[in-house]
């Protein structure tokens, strides 16, 4: 996300059907190296606080820096079971509703320096309800059916009317 005043600003998360990780909101350009750390510190934390009866999944886009050599390394260190994800179709992944969402909450405010993105991105992420993060999740086979209907092509815009944030 960029600025006026030239900031840029990224932010990882994740969700489950037990609300929301913590985010990990950075300046820098992210890597593998950066990676790993939110894998330590925002993600095992986070998987670190659901029962241990409750089979977890790991899942991520091909972004370059997931799949980077130290991170499948990471990934198989914290013996994290991922999830092989496809090259195509992104709106299949339940936290990319989630990021048009704030993308439209962020916008509809002016933001004028980077500190006040970061606190924007911060607030907007601490206001997901945990009701939204399940039904995102459990939304996963109505997603797979719209996606073959859009022969693997982008229908996010159709599925979000469903899934307003308050």
């Amino acid at each position: 996300m960029n600025i006026g005043d030239g900031g840029k600003v990224g932010i990882w998360g994740g969700i489950s059907g037990f609300g929301t990780t913590s985010a990990k909101i950075y300046t820098q350009n992210m890597n593998g190296q950066l990676y790993c750390d939110v894998l330590q510190n925002q993600v095992k934390q986070s998987m670190a606080k659901i029962p241990k009866n409750i089979k977890m999944i790991f899942q991520q886009d091909l972004a370059p820096w997931h799949t980077s050599n130290i991170v499948k390394d990471k990934i198989a260190k914290l013996k994290f079971h991922a999830l092989d994800w496809t090259p195509k179709s992104p709106d299949l992944n339940p936290i990319e509703m989630l990021w048009s969402i704030i993308d439209k909450k962020l916008a509809s405010k002016p933001i004028y320096s980077k500190t006040a993105l970061i606190d924007r991105l911060q607030e907007e992420w601490n206001n997901i309800d945990r009701s939204l993060c399940i039904k995102w999740v459990e939304s996963m086979p109505e997603r797979i059916l719209r996606c073959l209907d859009a022969k693997g092509g982008h229908f996010l815009s159709l599925f979000l009317k469903d899934f307003v944030l308050v």
